[in-house]
């Protein structure tokens, strides 16, 4: 089973690296006033970039098993998509997208700590969807902040 599961890893590889790239994370720890501000396009590449580094953590660990790293670098993305500059379009569809990410990145934290090897690689090709999903629906929207609230005109794709 392990075996058929390598080129789902490599393909997802490549595909969260032509999805997501920027400059280097840093850690901003626990909620701060920064946090409530409306977001920058420099915060928001930080976000992105902080969201790469656990991705490609992901990568390297489910292959290999190692559960302790890959709930780890869950966790931290869905922290990650908790953070203000993670609200880079305030619209009912994406609000949703950003849930299902959160949902899933939860999902794939416990699916580690209980050893399923099958339940993490799932939730790993799910976050890889979601996240193809998010990218097609800002590039379509555009990411404007204008219009706070507002419920986009489009669904997010299926």
């Amino acid at each position: 089973m392990r075996a058929s599961i390598l080129p789902v890893v490599a393909v997802a590889i490549l595909i969260v690296t032509s999805v997501v790239g920027g400059c280097a994370a840093d850690d901003d720890g626990p909620a701060t006033d920064r946090d409530r501000i409306p977001p920058t396009d420099a915060r928001l590449n930080d976000i992105m970039q902080a969201k790469l580094v656990h991705s490609k953590a992901l990568l390297e660990a489910i292959p290999i098993g190692d559960y302790d790293l890959v709930a780890e670098n869950a966790d931290e993305l869905a922290l990650l998509s908790e953070q203000s500059a993670w609200i880079v379009h305030d619209t009912a569809s994406y609000r949703s997208l950003s849930d299902e990410f959160r949902g899933i990145a939860r999902r794939m934290a416990e699916r580690a700590r209980a050893r399923d090897y099958d339940g993490v690689s799932n939730a790993n090709a799910d976050m890889i969807a979601s996240c193809t999903r998010c990218h097609q629906y800002l590039r379509r929207e555009g990411l404007t902040r204008d219009m706070p609230g507002r419920v986009s005109m489009h669904l997010p794709m299926n």
